[in-house]
């Protein structure tokens, strides 16, 4: 899990925006998320779209990070480091509100809990890589989950060029 502050004002013209820290072994990485929501459907399973960024930190050391990601995504090599970019477009659909956190880091309808559970897809408009990314405002806590070991290796370093 990841510390989230909302920034300053965090919703400006329906962007949210999070200021982001891990803190592990002495390393501290730092990065921004920026999420504005879309339509919802309203199907059997409702789900509301969302367009997004992760903005880079110039003071951030993610390599504590991108180690805990590998191991997380179960990705079967370190990221690649590759030329940093400032922001990582996404987009991905909120797949539930107000959910509570299990005991086996799974997430649940009920009981009614701070949890908004989202699938996000890299690059924005494909679907070359998808992970979960759920936040909990009310407590302050963000955190990358696996969506399938197959994209593993390709959301770590995705996220290893903005984090």
């Amino acid at each position: 899990m990841f510390d989230i502050v909302p920034a300053t004002s965090s919703v400006t013209g329906g962007v949210q925006q999070y200021q982001c820290t891990y803190e592990a072994q002495g390393k501290i990485a730092r990065f921004r998320v920026e999420i504005s929501e879309g339509a919802t459907s309203h199907g059997q399973f409702p789900t509301t779209s969302i367009d997004g960024k992760f903005a880079a930190d110039k003071d951030s050391d993610d390599s504590v990070l991108l180690e805990d990601l590998r191991k997380l995504l179960q990705a079967t090599r370190p990221a690649v480091r590759s030329k940093k970019v400032s922001e990582l477009p996404f987009d991905g659909v909120i797949l539930g509100r107000n959910y509570s956190r299990d005991a086996t880091s799974g997430y649940n309808a009920e009981p009614a809990g701070n949890w908004t559970v989202m699938k996000i897809f890299l690059p924005k408009g494909s679907d070359d890589g998808e992970v979960f990314l759920n936040i909990n405002r009310i407590d302050g806590k963000g955190e990358f989950s696996i969506k399938d070991s197959d994209y593993g290796d390709y959301v770590l370093n995705a996220l290893a060029k903005v984090l």
